[in-house]
C-alpha cells in the first residue's frame, strides 16, 4: 500500500524535502502504492486531454515533496502532511535548491496526503471484518451501528419522524406479501410513516427510463401492486435497504408522482422540501449511472483499506506510531464527485435530508448533522478533512429546524449567514448537471423555500429583492456556453437560472444605489399574487448629494470639451419610437400565492431608471480579462484600479469588431485614501477639506443589449470594478441616448427610464 522507495526516500528519510519518481515507468511499477498511484493518475489525465500532445514524455513527471507537521490547535487531530508538488526542476537533485517553477507544460496538480495516528482515528477495520460487498450481508452491522447512535445519542440530529408531514404517496414495503409493491395514497390510509427516500440517477438515454406511474396505470400500481421483477434495481435494493432499517414505506420519486400528461408534477416538486426533511433516511444509489446500477457493488480490502505505515523510530516525527494516510481531497474524490452528487435535483435532496446512508463504488458513507464516515473511517472524519463535510453537516443540521436558520447555530459549528449559505449553495447547485434545463429552479426551490422564510424577504428566480441591485450582478466563474440554453429560454435573463455554468452571487455591501425604479423606489420585480413592493426608501441626502457631484463634475468635463460627447454608434431609431403605455408589472393576475408553490413572476420586466453607458469591450494584453474602454478615459493599469466584464456567454467575434457593449451601474461605495466606506456628505479620516481627498470607487454592474421592445435590454453579463477614478466613475454614469430620449425617460442625474428582461 506505500511503495519501498516512498517509505525510504520520503518517510524514513528524516528530510523535510525532496524528489520523487522522475521516469514515468517508475510510477507505473508502484501503481499499488498509496502515493504513486495517485501521481500516476494525474499523469495518465493529462496525457490523455492534453492538445497538443505533451512532449519530453521520457523526463517526466518530475514531483517534489515535502514533509511538515502542523501545529496542534486546541482539539485538532495530530498529523503529518505530505505534498507532491510537480516542479520543471531537473538538474542535480542534492543541491538544495528550492527555486523550483511549475511544471507547465504538463500541468499536473499539486497532491496532499494526511497521516494520522493510528490509535487517533478510533476503530479501523480489518480486511475480514469489511467484506467483499457492499450489500446488506457484509455492511448491514455497520449501517445499523450508525443508525443506532444517530437516533439515540446524537443532540442535533432527529430522533424519530415527526409525523407532521406525511408524502401524498409512498411505496408499502412491509407488507407480508414482498412479490408485489403498491403505491398507497397516505390519506386514504392514514399513513404517518417512518419512510426512507431514494436519491438516484434517471440516466441520460431517454430508452432506459425508471419505472414510472402515470396516468394510464395508476390505478394497476395502486390496487394490484407492482411486481417484484417489474421494479430496476435501484428500486429493489433501496427497497432491500428500508426493509432492513426496519421501515415499512418509502418514497421513490418516479412511483409517487405521477408521471407525463396529466400528472401532478409541479404539484408535488413544490414539496420536495417537505419529503427530504422528514425522511427516516435517504439512501442514495451513488454510484449508477441509470435505474439498473443498483446500490450493491463487489471490492477487495485493497479498495477501501487505508494505506497504513508502521514507524521505526528513526524518523522524529513519525517516532514510534503507526499512521494511516488519507488523500486531502477523500471526501470530495470518493463522494461528492461520483456520478449522482453532478446531478442538479439531487443536490437539494444531500442538503435536506436529516440522515444520508450513500452507497458509492467502495464503500458506504454516512452523514447525518453530527457525523460524516465511511466503511474505511467509521468512527468519522479526522478534522483536518472535515471542511467540506462539516460546513455540510452544520447547514443540514439547521435546515431541519426552520428556526434554527436565523437564531440557533449548532454547537461547535461556524455560524455562518444565511447569506453565504446561499451563495455556497448556488454555487455548489450550478456546478451539477439537470437532464432537463427547465427544471433549474424548480430543482433547488426546496432549500430557497426554506431560506425564504427564514430571512423573509421576497424570493424570484434565484435572486432576492433586498439589495437586488447587487443580486442583479451574479457571475458566471467560467464563461465556456456560446449561448443560453434554449431550454431555460422561459427564465428572464437576469436569472442565473438563464445561463449554463458555475455561477457565482454576489456578497452584499455597504454602497450607494446608483439605480432606482422608475418612481425612486428600489428596484423589485413584480410577482404574482404580491401587491407592489413596499420596500419603498427615502432617498439619503448622500444620494442626493452624489448625483449632483456627479451631474455636475459631468457638466464641466463636457464644457471643456466643446462639443460633448458624440451619441453612440447604435441605432437610436428605438430610443426615438413612442414609450410604453403603462409600466411592466403591475397588471394582471392577483392570484393568491401559495407558501409552497415556486413564486411566479407577473412580468419578467423589473423597470429601471439610471445611466445606460456604451463602450468597446475588450480582452487584455494576455489574453484572459474582458473589460470596457470607457470613452474619454485612459486606459487604467492596476494602480488607477480595476474594471473587469464577466460575460455569461462567450463573446462572439462580431461583438468585438468596434461595436459598443451597454452597461450600467447598479450599485457603488465611495471609499477614502484609507479605502474606508463613506458617504458623500459624512466624515471622513483625516479631517481637513473636503475638497481635497481623493476617492475612488468601488461597485457592481451588468452588461446589456438591446431587447425587442423599446428601451427594453437584456443582460449579458457582469460589471465589476474597484478603485476606479471619480472621473471614470463619473463617465460610468453617462447615457449613450440622452440627445435622443424625452424629458420623461430622461434626466441628467437619474439617467434613463429603461426595463430588464
Amino acid at each position: 500500500m506505500i511503495c519501498e522507495f516512498c517509505v525510504k526516500a520520503i518517510l524514513a528519510s528524516g528530510k523535510p524535502w525532496g524528489y520523487h519518481q522522475k521516469i514515468l515507468s517508475d510510477l507505473q511499477t508502484s501503481s499499488a502504492c498509496v502515493f504513486c498511484a495517485r501521481l500516476l493518475q494525474d499523469v495518465e489525465e493529462r496525457r490523455a486531454t492534453s492538445s497538443p500532445p505533451l512532449t519530453n514524455a521520457a523526463n517526466w513527471p518530475l514531483h517534489r515533496w515535502s514533509v511538515r507537521r502542523p501545529g496542534r490547535i486546541r482539539e485538532s487531530a495530530d498529523a503529518v502532511i505530505v505534498t507532491f508538488r510537480p516542479t520543471s526542476h531537473d538538474g542535480d537533485r542534492d543541491t538544495g535548491q528550492h527555486d523550483e517553477q511549475p511544471a507547465v507544460e504538463t500541468a499536473l496538480p499539486e497532491r496532499a496526503f494526511y497521516l494520522f495516528p493510528e490509535e487517533d482515528l478510533g476503530h479501523v477495520p480489518s480486511q475480514q471484518e469489511l467484506g467483499v460487498t457492499t450489500n446488506l450481508e457484509d455492511s448491514g452491522q455497520q449501517i445499523k451501528k450508525w443508525m443506532q447512535k444517530c437516533v439515540t445519542e446524537h443532540k442535533y440530529c432527529r430522533r424519530h419522524h415527526s409525523g407532521d408531514f406525511v408524502p401524498t404517496r409512498l411505496l408499502a414495503i412491509g407488507l407480508p406479501d414482498q412479490s408485489r409493491i403498491r403505491v398507497i395514497e397516505t390519506k386514504r390510509h392514514g399513513i404517518k410513516g417512518p419512510y426512507v427516500t431514494l436519491s438516484h440517477c434517471w440516466g441520460k438515454d431517454p430508452l432506459i427510463k425508471p419505472l414510472e406511474i402515470t396516468v394510464q396505470n395508476q390505478k394497476e400500481f395502486m390496487e394490484e401492486g407492482i411486481t417484484w421483477d417489474a421494479l430496476p434495481e435501484n428500486f429493489k435494493q433501496a427497497i432491500e435497504v428500508g426493509r432492513f432499517l426496519g421501515i415499512q414505506h418509502i418514497w421513490i420519486d418516479s412511483l409517487c408522482i405521477i408521471q407525463g400528461p396529466g400528472g401532478d408534477f409541479h404539484a408535488e416538486a413544490s414539496l420536495m422540501h417537505q419529503v427530504y426533511r422528514n425522511s427516516y433516511c435517504n439512501i442514495a444509489a451513488a454510484d449508477s449511472p441509470d435505474c439498473r446500477g443498483g446500490l450493491f457493488r463487489s471490492r477487495t480490502a485493497r479498495d477501501v483499506l487505508l494505506a497504513r505505515y508502521k514507524a521505526d523510530g528513526t524518523s522524529a516525527i513519525f517516532e514510534h506510531k503507526a499512521w494511516r494516510v488519507v488523500p486531502e481531497d477523500f471526501w470530495d474524490a470518493e463522494l461528492l464527485h461520483t456520478i449522482i452528487y453532478t446531478r442538479g435535483w439531487v443536490f437539494q435532496e444531500r442538503m435536506l435530508a436529516p440522515r444520508l446512508l450513500h452507497f458509492a463504488h467502495h464503500q458506504i458513507f454516512w452523514d447525518c448533522a453530527t457525523t460524516s464516515a465511511c466503511e474505511a473511517l467509521p468512527s468519522g472524519l479526522p478534522q483536518p478533512l472535515d471542511t467540506t463535510a462539516g460546513t455540510d453537516r452544520h447547514w443540514r443540521g439547521r435546515l431541519q429546524e426552520s428556526d434554527s436558520l436565523r437564531h440557533r447555530p449548532l454547537a461547535g459549528a461556524a455560524d455562518d449567514s444565511l447569506e453565504q449559505f446561499w451563495k455556497a449553495a448556488v454555487r455548489s447547485y450550478t456546478a451539477c448537471e439537470l437532464t432537463k434545463g427547465r427544471d433549474k429552479l424548480i430543482a433547488i426551490w426546496g432549500i430557497a423555500k426554506l431560506v425564504r422564510d427564514a430571512l423573509g424577504e421576497a424570493y424570484g428566480p434565484g435572486l432576492w429583492e433586498r439589495n437586488l441591485e447587487e443580486q442583479l450582478a451574479w457571475r458566471v466563474v467560467e464563461c465556456e456556453a456560446d449561448g443560453r440554453p434554449e431550454e431555460q429560454s422561459h427564465v428572464p435573463s437576469w436569472s442565473w437560472a438563464s445561463v449554463r455554468g458555475v455561477v457565482e452571487v454576489r456578497d452584499r455591501m455597504l454602497r450607494w444605489r446608483v439605480v432606482r425604479g422608475h418612481e425612486g423606489e428600489p428596484i423589485a420585480f413584480s410577482l404574482v399574487g404580491r401587491k407592489p413592493s413596499k420596500r419603498v426608501e427615502e432617498r439619503s441626502d448622500s444620494w442626493d448629494e452624489e448625483l449632483a457631484i456627479m451631474s455636475q463634475h459631468l457638466t464641466k468635463m463636457e464644457k471643456k470639451q466643446q462639443g460633448g460627447r458624440e451619441a453612440s454608434n447604435h441605432s437610436t431609431k428605438k430610443e426615438s419610437q413612442s414609450k410604453e403605455v403603462a409600466e411592466q408589472g403591475q397588471t394582471g393576475s392577483h392570484a393568491k400565492a401559495d407558501g409552497d408553490q415556486p413564486p411566479k413572476l407577473q412580468s419578467i420586466s423589473i423597470p429601471i431608471r439610471g445611466h445606460v453607458g456604451a463602450a468597446p469591450l475588450r480582452r487584455d494584453a494576455l489574453g484572459g480579462r474582458w473589460t470596457l474602454e470607457i470613452p474619454e478615459c485612459p486606459e487604467i493599469g492596476e494602480e488607477d484600479g480595476t474594471l473587469e466584464v464577466f460575460p455569461d456567454v462567450k463573446p462572439k467575434f462580431d461583438d468585438l469588431g468596434g461595436e459598443n457593449w451597454y452597461f450600467v451601474v447598479l450599485a457603488s461605495s465611495r471609499l477614502n485614501p484609507n479605502n474606508e466606506v463613506v458617504s458623500a456628505g459624512g466624515a471622513h479620516a483625516h479631517g481637513g477639506d473636503e475638497k481635497d481627498i481623493t476617492y475612488t470607487y468601488s461597485g457592481v454592474g451588468i452588461t446589456l443589449k438591446p431587447a425587442e421592445r423599446d428601451r427594453h435590454f437584456y443582460r449579458t453579463g457582469a460589471l465589476h470594478f474597484r478603485g476606479i477614478s471619480a472621473t471614470m466613475w463619473t463617465r460610468m454614469h453617462t447615457t449613450y441616448c440622452k440627445e435622443t430620449a424625452s424629458p420623461d425617460e430622461y434626466k441628467d442625474a437619474e439617467g434613463l427610464k429603461f426595463w430588464l428582461d
